[in-house]
C-alpha cells in the first residue's frame, strides 16, 4: 500500500464489560500508506456478558479485588495489587494476568506482557489439565487468557503462534474463533485458507464474527491487489458497521464504535479505484467516532490533502491526527508512531522545512512501528521512509546552498567540505542500499509501480515515487512500468505510467519521448493529482526547452509553479527568472546581487518575473508566470518590538530569505511554534501523560 501500502485493520471487539482498555487489547487492525493503510483484522471476542460464568470463581479476596480494579479500567492499582499479589505468591495465575494484561494494554511493554500471561497459561493448565476438564476449573478465565495471549501475538507478529493458540481455544471451546484465523493465515501468505475462515464468519449469524469476516475480506483482497473487488469489499464492511452502530450515540464514551477502522479501510479501497473524492468522503466519516486504533483516518486524509495540495486542508487534518493519537493509550500509540511521523515530514518536505523533517524521519526509522497490526512489513516501511528521508536530506542540501547566498558562506575548509561530503554520499548510499534491498523482492518491486495498491513500500506518495528511477536506473524501471502496464490496463491508470516513463525518458537524455509523455500525461492525470502533476510539468518544462518549444516551455514552467514550486528543489533545477524593479537604494542593489547568485535561479534567460511592491505593510518580493499570472508575494517578518532597525544589508538578506523559503515551497504559514506542535513533539507525549494523570487523580 502506499503507502503505499494498504493498511487497515479491522479492530474492535467487545469485552467482559466493554471496558476501553480491554477493548482496546482485544482489537487488531493494520495501515496503508502512499497514503497508507491499515489492513482490517480483530482478535477474538469472549461470548457475551449474560452467557457467561463468573471469570475466577475460586479467587482469594485480593486476586478479586485486582481483577475488579483492571476490570474498571484503573490500570495503575491494578497493577500494585497485582505485584503485591506476586510477592506473596509468585504463581498466582489472576494476578500474572491482571499484570500481562496492564502491561500490554496500558503500557505497550509487549514481550513482559506475553511473559507474565505465557505463566499465567502455564499455571493454570497445569492446575487443571485441559484434556481431564475438572469440573472446579475456571475454564471462563482460561478462555479470556487465551483471547488475551492471541491479540497480543498477533500484535508482536508472532502468526504462527497465534494460529497455534486459536486452533487450541477452539478445539476446547465453543463458540469457535472463525474469523480470527483470517488475519494471521493472510499475514503468512496462505490467502485461499484465510478466504475461507473469513467468508464462513461473514455468513454466520454472529454480529461479531459477520463485521469480522467481512473486515478479513477487506483485507485479503487487498492482499490479492484487486481494485474494484478490494473496494467492494470494503465497501460491503463498511456498510455493515454502519448499520451496527446506527443504535450507539454520537459521542462514544466507552468507545465500543469500529466506524474508525472500518472507514479506513474504505478509503484506501476508494484509493485503489481511483475515486479520491469518495475517499475523502468516507475517511471524513471515519473522524465522526474515536475509536482506539493505529487506522487513524487523519492520517489519510493529511496524504489525500497534500496531493492535491491543499496545504490549509492538510495543516487542519495534522493537528487532528495529531489529538487522535494523544487520546489513544499506549499499545496503540506504539504502532503508528512512526507512520505519523512520516506523514508530517512528507508536508515539511514540501514547505521547505526539511531540517524539521529529517529529525522526525530519522526518528521513524531508528525506531519503527510495530507491524502485527498491519498489512505490510517493517522493511516496506523502512524503505518507504529511507526513500523520503533522501528527498529530505537532498532539499536540505539545495536549502543550504540558496542559505549561503543570502546568509552569508558557512562553508568550512577544503577537509570540512571533503569530510561533509564524504558523510552525505554515504548517508544517501545507506539508504538508497537500503531501498534496494527490500525491492529484490519482485513482487514489491512492481507493487510499488502500481498507484493506490498495497504491497510495495510504504508511505511512499504518488509523487515521490519517480526518485526511484535514480535509485534503481532507468532500465530497471522501464521493464517495471512494461510489466505493470499489462496488470492494469484500464485507461485511468494510463496517465500515471505516461508520468513514470516520462521520468524514465529524462533520465535516459531521450528529451523528445519525455516532452510527449509529460503532455500525454498532463492532459490526462486527473485535476485531484496536483502535486504530481508539478512534477511531470517540470520535467516537461525542462524537455520542451531542450527542444527549443520556448512557449511550450513556459507554459510548463508556470503550471509547474502554480502547483507546487517546491518540486524545483526536489528535482535540483534552476528556475529561468528575470529581475523586475527592485528596491531603492542599496537594499534592492544587494537583493538584485544576491537573487543573481542564487543556485535556484538561472537570471536572465526569461520565464518568471522578479520584482519587488511595496504597500503599508513593507516591501514584498513578488513572482509572476510568463503569462503575466501572481504567482506569489512574500515579505519577511516584521521586526520584534525593541529590536534594532536592520541594516540595509540585513533587510536585503530576509527579502531573499523570504522569497527562497516562502515563494519556492508550499506556504503553510505557520511560526516555528506552530510548526512544533504539528510534529507531535511537543503535544502527543506530554499531553498523553498529562491525560493519564488525570484519570489517576480522579
Amino acid at each position: 500500500m502506499r503507502e503505499h501500502t494498504r493498511r487497515g485493520g479491522a479492530k474492535g471487539a467487545a469485552t467482559r464489560r466493554r471496558r476501553p482498555l480491554v477493548v482496546l487489547g482485544l482489537c487488531v487492525g493494520s495501515l496503508l500508506a502512499g497514503l497508507g493503510m491499515w489492513d482490517a483484522m480483530a482478535q477474538p471476542q469472549p461470548p457475551a456478558q449474560n452467557e457467561r460464568p463468573p471469570l475466577a470463581p475460586n479467587a482469594n479476596p485480593q486476586e478479586k479485588e485486582a481483577l475488579d480494579l483492571y476490570d474498571k479500567n484503573e490500570p495503575l492499582t491494578a497493577r500494585t495489587k497485582a505485584e503485591e499479589i506476586l510477592k506473596q505468591n509468585p504463581d498466582s495465575i489472576y494476578a500474572l494476568y491482571v499484570l500481562g494484561r496492564v502491561m500490554h494494554e496500558a503500557e505497550g511493554t509487549l514481550p513482559m506482557a506475553m511473559a507474565k500471561l505465557g505463566r499465567a497459561r502455564e499455571l493454570y493448565e497445569k492446575q487443571y489439565p485441559v484434556t481431564a476438564r475438572p469440573a472446579n476449573a475456571p475454564w471462563r478465565f482460561h478462555q479470556e487468557l487465551l483471547y488475551a495471549i492471541a491479540g497480543l501475538a498477533q500484535e508482536m507478529e508472532e502468526f504462527d503462534y497465534q494460529l497455534q493458540v486459536l486452533d487450541f481455544h477452539d478445539s476446547l471451546y465453543s463458540p469457535m474463533a472463525v474469523g480470527e484465523h483470517a488475519w494471521p493465515l493472510m499475514r503468512l501468505g496462505r490467502l485461499d485458507e484465510a478466504r475461507s475462515y473469513a467468508r464462513k464468519a461473514a455468513d454466520g449469524r454472529n454480529a461479531w464474527q459477520r463485521s469480522l469476516g467481512l473486515n478479513s475480506l477487506c483485507a485479503i483482497e487487498e492482499k490479492a491487489q484487486t481494485r474494484d473487488p478490494y473496494f467492494k469489499a470494503c465497501l460491503a464492511a463498511l456498510e455493515n458497521i454502519r448499520k451496527e452502530e446506527a443504535s450507539l450515540p454520537a459521542i462514544d464514551a466507552s468507545h465500543q464504535s469500529h466506524l474508525a477502522v472500518h472507514a479506513y479501510n474504505a478509503t484506501l479501497g476508494a484509493l485503489a479505484a481511483l475515486s479520491p473524492d469518495e475517499a475523502e468522503k468516507i475517511a471524513l466519516e471515519g473522524t465522526k467516532k474515536l475509536s482506539f486504533t493505529p487506522a487513524n483516518p487523519w492520517r489519510l486524509l493529511v496524504q489525500l490533502y497534500a496531493n492535491q495540495g491543499r496545504v490549509s486542508d492538510a495543516i487542519g487534518a495534522l493537528r487532528e491526527m495529531q489529538s487522535w493519537r494523544r487520546r489513544q493509550p499506549p499499545n496503540v500509540r506504539a504502532q503508528d508512531s512512526a507512520e505519523n511521523d512520516a506523514a508530517v515530514a512528507t508536508v515539511f518536505l514540501l514547505a521547505a522545512e526539511a531540517e524539521r523533517g529529517l529529525r522526525l524521519i530519522d526518528r521513524a526509522i531508528e525506531q519503527p512501528d510495530r507491524r502485527g497490526l498491519s498489512s505490510s512489513t517493517s522493511e516496506q516501511a523502512i524503505g518507504g521512509q529511507a526513500l523520503l528521508r533522501r528527498a529530505l536530506r537532498r532539499t536540505w542540501r539545495e536549502l543550504e546552498a540558496e542559505r549561503a547566498v543570502y546568509a552569508g558562506s558557512t562553508t568550512p575548509g577544503i577537509f570540512g567540505r571533503l569530510g561533509s561530503g564524504l558523510e552525505r554520499w554515504a548517508n544517501d548510499f545507506a539508504d538508497e542500499e537500503r531501498i534496494i534491498s527490500v525491492m529484490t523482492d519482485s513482487d514489491i518491486l512492481l507493487s510499488t509501480f502500481r498507484p493506490y495498491l498495497s504491497g510495495g513500500l510504504d508511505g511512499v506518495p504518488i509523487w515521490l515515487v519517480g526518485d526511484l528511477v535514480d535509485v534503481l536506473g532507468a532500465g530497471v524501471v522501464a521493464v517495471v512500468l512494461r510489466d505493470v502496464r499489462q496488470v492494469d490496463a484500464q485507461p485511468t491508470l494510463a496517465p500515471y505510467f505516461d508520468a513514470l516513463e516520462c521520468e524514465v525518458a529524462m533520465a535516459q537524455g531521450d528529451e523528445t519521448r519525455a516532452l510527449g509523455l509529460a503532455q500525454q500525461a498532463l492532459d490526462r492525470l486527473p485535476k485531484s493529482e496536483a502535486l504530481l502533476k508539478a512534477r511531470i510539468a517540470a520535467h516537461g518544462f525542462r524537455a520542451a526547452q531542450s527542444e527549443g518549444k520556448t512557449d511550450l516551455a513556459k507554459s510548463m514552467l508556470e503550471q509547474a509553479m502554480q502547483l507546487d514550486p517546491s518540486v524545483f528543489r526536489r528535482l535540483g533545477l534552476k528556475i529561468p527568472a528575470r529581475l523586475g524593479t527592485m528596491p531603492a537604494g542599496d537594499v534592492g542593489e544587494r537583493v538584485g546581487d544576491m537573487l543573481s547568485s542564487s543556485p535556484r535561479l538561472d537570471i536572465a534567460s526569461g520565464g518568471i518575473t522578479i520584482q519587488a511592491e511595496s504597500d503599508r505593510a513593507g516591501v514584498a518580493l513578488c513572482t509572476y508566470g510568463p503569462s503575466g499570472t501572481r504567482l506569489s508575494c512574500v515579505r519577511p517578518d516584521p521586526p520584534r518590538e525593541g529590536d534594532k532597525p536592520p541594516t540595509a544589508e540585513e533587510q536585503a538578506q530576509k527579502l531573499v530569505e523570504a522569497f527562497h523559503r516562502r515563494a519556492l515551497a508550499v506556504p503553510l504559514g505557520l511560526s516555528g511554534t506552530d510548526l512544533s506542535s504539528l510534529d507531535g513533539t511537543t503535544t502527543v507525549g506530554q499531553q498523553a501523560v498529562n491525560k493519564e494523570l488525570d484519570g489517576v487523580l480522579e
